[in-house]
């Protein structure tokens, strides 16, 4: 459902097309250290034709959680909250986080920060 926010009025229409969606990464920066935290990377995306870049998006270390194995994984840009916890910026959809994540892995695995398993 998409809100109409031009009148205030809160129409809900259904949404009836689909668009393409593009991902570009336009940075990707190694980060040294020994926390979780890998590499911060910045990427452009483009829905329906309007393009927004996010910067801050983490690639860290993680663990598999079926198998418990050593991971990499890719947060959208967070915040500390007032009460001190850590929330997400900006939250897609899965449909735009998992391209997201591909193509920001690939741009790690050829900078040689990560590899696949």
């Amino acid at each position: 459902m998409i809100r109409d926010i031009r009148n205030g009025s809160g129409l809900s229409l259904p949404m009836s097309e689909t668009t393409t969606v593009h991902v570009r990464v336009l940075a990707v920066t190694p980060v040294i250290g020994k926390s979780k935290l890998l590499a911060l990377a910045s990427a452009e995306i483009v829905v329906a034709g309007v393009a927004f870049t996010l910067h801050g998006i983490q690639v860290i270390r993680t663990k598999d959680p079926d198998t418990g194995a050593e991971a990499t994984g890719v947060n959208v840009p967070r915040y500390r909250a007032s009460d001190g916890a850590w929330r997400q910026a900006v939250e897609l959809p899965p449909e735009l986080h998992k391209p997201l994540a591909h193509a920001i892995l690939d741009e790690c695995c050829e900078l040689g920060i990560t590899r696949r398993a």
